[in-house]
């Protein structure tokens, strides 16, 4: 076969209108000719590739490939739907918290009022009762406070003779440092 008639077996071949007889036409013609001019010789292995017998083994770890690759990107499209809806319903418990948070806080606010309102007096008799009492608690705790304070003498009398021996040690000290001082200028 010419080159001439190679070359439009190929464009026939490539746009899809060849014929069974034709394609083998083109795989004898690569497989007899090696002198080949270079814009034939690049489709050379494509067409030795189609006289080789199919390797079952390939096709079978391609299959695999093929589908490992499919089932990974469907796990992570599954992944990602997972994660879209978490955050979806992190975001709405996060809503309930914050309104139940509010809610609780509004409750105190009037659990406190009211319950100052309970303990306004009716009349001015219970004034005076809630008032004395008030007065009665602040004297009991003031004079246990004063009488703590009465202790300090004692802690003054009783840190004396520390103080004694600290001063004591001072004047010590002192005559040391001039001893010192004398051997030092000798």
């Amino acid at each position: 076969m010419e080159t001439r008639r190679a070359e439009i077996l190929l464009e026939k071949y490539f746009e899809g209108l060849s014929s069974l007889q034709e394609e083998q036409e083109l795989r004898d013609f690569f497989r007899e000719n090696r002198d080949l001019p270079e814009a034939l010789e690049m489709n050379r292995p494509f067409f030795e590739g189609l006289d080789e017998p199919v390797d079952e083994m390939k096709e079978l770890a391609f299959a695999e490939r093929i589908t490992g690759a499919i089932e990974k990107r469907e796990r992570i499209i599954q992944r990602k739907r997972f994660t879209h809806q978490f955050t979806w319903m992190a975001g709405i418990a996060a809503a309930i918290i914050v309104v139940l948070l509010a809610l609780n806080i509004w409750n105190n606010q009037q659990m406190q009022q009211n319950q100052l309102a309970m303990n306004v007096p009716e009349n001015p008799k219970q004034a005076y009762e809630m008032s004395m009492d008030a007065l009665k608690y602040v004297s009991v705790n003031y004079n246990k406070g004063i009488q703590q304070l009465n202790k300090i003498p004692d802690l003054e009398k009783d840190t004396k003779p520390l103080y004694q021996a600290l001063e004591l040690y001072g004047k010590g000290y002192a005559q040391m440092n001039v001893i010192v001082n004398l051997k030092i200028k000798q």
